[in-house]
């Protein structure tokens, strides 16, 4: 059980100190970065005995399956270059706030979101076809700020939603987790950098 609970625990005090750290990671984005974050903690907290079930069952045999769907995610991502880059802009501000601004939509965005849209609600709603339509559809509205209300950005966040439903059916949660991890560090624009480029 300790190698299950270190994982799910590990990337919440993750969060946590990130929260409490913002002014040194974020600087003068320190209170936008806190608000987005308190919005995520309030979502699990409202799911919490849901999210606790998923948090425990994450350990050491996930990495694989975490390591492939990032390493996928990433190569596709760097095939199609900056394409997805100007979905949410690029942040050049730094390798600190880069790599800050990159964990935020890593291990607190794409994290938090892979265990309320392919975890949690998906298991509430019966784990069917229909539930993973259902998630992703509340997976592209919640985005709604993200896309500026575009239509065809929001139909995009739910298509990339159910893809996500698909990845986690072969490669379990935190091969979905993964994917997602790669696929917002590259729209972020810091891929390269994380990876040293």
């Amino acid at each position: 059980m300790r190698g299950k609970i270190a994982f799910g625990i590990i990337i919440i005090l993750i969060q946590l100190w990130l929260y409490i750290n913002a002014d040194y990671v974020y600087g003068a984005y320190s209170s936008t970065v806190r608000n987005v974050m308190l919005a995520y903690f309030i979502l699990l907290a409202i799911l919490s005995p849901f999210v606790i079930k998923i948090l425990l069952g994450i350990g050491i045999q996930d990495v694989p399956n975490f390591s492939i769907g990032f390493v996928i995610t990433a190569l596709i991502m760097f095939a199609i270059g900056g394409a997805v880059t100007l979905l949410t802009g690029e942040v050049e501000k730094g390798l600190t706030l880069a790599l800050g601004f990159g964990l935020l939509h890593s291990l607190v965005k794409a994290f938090n979101e892979e265990v309320i849209f392919r975890g949690v609600l998906p298991s509430i709603f019966g784990k069917s076809l229909y539930s993973d339509i259902l998630s992703s559809v509340l997976f592209g509205v919640f985005h709604v700020a993200v896309t500026n209300a575009s239509l065809a950005g929001i139909v995009f966040l739910i298509g990339l939603g159910f893809i996500w439903s698909q990845v986690r059916n072969h490669l379990g949660l935190m091969g979905s987790t993964g994917s997602h991890f790669a696929y917002n560090l590259a729209a972020l624009g810091v891929l390269p950098k994380i990876l040293g480029g």
